[in-house]
């Protein structure tokens, strides 16, 4: 019995690891994109242009910092299960959200969230 224990932990750990990879995978890969995407929203102006680019690299970086004890605190308290759905079912729907991004403002917020 205690063999199956652990294998079933094993392959939950493997399932939660890949999951949070293709996860991080997902927003890393958009990084050297974002330019690029800023440029098809219509910015011509290469301050402007790297200054958005770094503030939403900035900001999601510092908010993944900031907010991180406080999902741990929250997953202890509800669950890791709950607090892993969450998170990929909002990282999934704010980046669909992206799709329909008018300026740059909005993929920093999106990007922040």
């Amino acid at each position: 019995m205690p063999d199956n224990t652990m294998n079933d932990w094993k392959r939950s750990f493997n399932a939660i690891w890949i999951a949070e990879l293709i996860a991080i995978a997902g927003f890393a890969t958009s990084t050297p994109i974002i330019p690029m995407y800023f440029k098809d929203l219509g910015m011509t102006d290469p301050s402007s242009l790297n200054f958005w680019t770094g503030l939403t690299q900035t900001s999601s970086s510092l908010a993944m910092a900031l907010f991180a004890p406080i999902w741990g605190s929250l997953a202890d308290s509800y669950g890791r299960r709950l607090m892993l759905l969450r998170a990929m079912i909002g990282g999934a729907l704010l980046l669909g959200l992206m799709a329909f991004a008018t300026e740059p403002w909005q993929i920093t917020v999106l990007r922040t969230l």
